[in-house]
């Protein structure tokens, strides 16, 4: 019995040693195979995916920086050059659509027009000039990023230009004509000339103050709800009757009359920054403050702001239907348009299609067939490219 046993014992061992054995040679043939089969991949793989010699690193680094050195070249001769020629442009065609608007009474005098509508952004509302800085501007209706790329824009829960209240106008310092560049220029006893629908209102700068831009917030403009007579204001009609003061010419001769006993305007002036110093109190029934940045140009690190205190009788204002917080963000202090995203990604996809077909057209067609063709193509998308990267940096810049 013992010897059966031990039989079986050893039957058992062995069985289970070959199995073993036979597992383990099934193993090592498969990583045999799965290392040939690297092996023979490898030299296919290099070819496809090899290590760039120097010489071609060279290139693609020369390549990248050509290309982005290019990009901003255009961004800054756009800046430089195009813009303050469209801004130019965009000037004489409102002149022209508010000279004709004030010559037959239809000047914006509310924030709305006779249908009951809010008036659209970028309408033409005032003709401003500032003589110290030879400056002469259409004010448009807005104060966002897209608004300002044509010309000074009126912040529209303010009284508009030469009606009693606080009001707000908004300039770039440099970007797009740069209106409002010189503003610390300005001196205490320069004037400011507005002509609207109501007609010709004087302002007399009373001071000029600076801020942190970085740190610059925004204080809510109350429009006035009496008359300069103490008397409620009318809610005035949206569309005016020119007075014997209103002149459709840019360069205004209608002498200022001196300004009446009213209630004093609030002292409160748009954008309040930190370490500015605040508004002289002021008297006048009527106050115009005009916002912009300062500094290096493109790279502003201020705010600065001209109060203005009017001299002419003012006008009364509407009862508001705009408030503050009725603003959208790209309204506000430094606001940028979010508006640009789409247009501008959808450029960007258009000016890699037309480099590409570029690259084919001077493969297959020919060097000096291509560029005739796609040159101006290639400068359109770029123009309208950098036109919006403008709207999506801060308004005032």
């Amino acid at each position: 019995m013992a010897s059966v046993l031990a039989n079986v014992r050893t039957g058992v061992t062995s069985v289970f040693s070959r199995s073993r054995r036979a597992t383990e040679g099934l193993i090592d043939v498969a990583v045999d195979k799965l290392a040939s089969y690297r092996d023979e991949r490898s030299p296919s793989m290099d070819s496809v995916v090899g290590t760039p010699t120097p010489k071609q690193s060279l290139i693609l680094s020369g390549t990248t920086l050509t290309l982005v050195g290019v990009l901003l070249t255009g961004f800054i001769a756009d800046m430089v050059l195009i813009s303050p020629i469209r801004y130019g442009r965009e000037q004489i065609v409102q002149a022209e659509q508010i000279r004709f608007s004030l010559a037959n009474g239809e000047g914006p005098v509310a924030q709305m027009n006779a249908d009951g509508d809010l008036y659209p952004l970028g309408t033409p509302v005032a003709i401003m000039q500032i003589p110290a800085l030879n400056v002469t501007a259409i004010v448009d209706e807005g104060t966002t990023s897209r608004v300002l790329l044509s010309a000074p824009g009126h912040r529209r829960d303010t009284p508009l230009p030469g009606q009693t209240g606080v009001s707000v106008i908004y300039g770039r310092q440099s970007l797009y004509g740069g209106p409002f560049g010189g503003l610390d220029a300005l001196r205490a006893g320069n004037t400011i000339r507005v002509t609207t629908a109501q007609g010709v209102s004087l302002y007399k700068i009373t001071g000029v103050r600076t801020g942190d831009a970085a740190t610059a917030t925004e204080e809510p403009v109350t429009a006035p709800t009496t008359s300069p007579s103490g008397s409620a204001a009318p809610n005035a009609s949206p569309t005016a009757t020119p007075s014997t003061s209103a002149t459709p010419s840019a360069t205004p001769s209608a002498t200022p009359k001196p300004s009446g006993s009213a209630t004093p305007a609030p002292s409160a002036t748009d954008g309040a920054t930190t370490g500015s110093t605040t508004p002289t109190t002021s008297t006048s029934p009527a106050r115009l403050t005009l916002v912009s940045t300062t500094g290096l140009p493109f790279f502003p690190d201020r705010i600065i702001r001209v109060d203005a205190d009017i001299v002419t009788t003012a006008n009364p204002a509407p009862l508001p239907i705009i408030y503050p917080a009725s603003l959208t963000p790209a309204e506000r202090l430094l606001g940028t348009d979010d508006s640009g995203w789409l247009p501008f990604l959808l450029l960007l996809e258009l000016g890699v299609v037309a480099v590409a077909l570029a690259i084919v057209g001077l493969r297959r067609w020919g060097r000096i067939q291509t560029w005739v063709v796609m040159v101006p193509v290639l400068l359109s998308i770029g123009i309208a490219i950098y036109e919006n990267v403008v709207i999506l940096m801060p308004n005032l810049y």
